[in-house]
């Protein structure tokens, strides 16, 4: 990631539910969902999360 790069900082859903985007490092994302603990993926996985919940 270069520094002048944007991450996309909207929550994320996928089959288990929203997961909301806490901070970025080093081309990493920490996020995690509704009362479980915080994880670490990196930004070109973020990216790929969709931004909508399924229907």
């Amino acid at each position: 990631m270069k520094n002048f790069e944007r991450v996309d900082t909207r929550p994320g859903y996928d089959d288990f539910g929203k997961i909301i985007h806490l901070c970025t490092s080093g081309g990493y994302v920490m996020v995690k969902r509704a009362r479980a603990m915080p994880f670490v993926m990196p930004i070109k996985d973020w990216a790929k999360v969709p931004k909508e919940p399924k229907a």
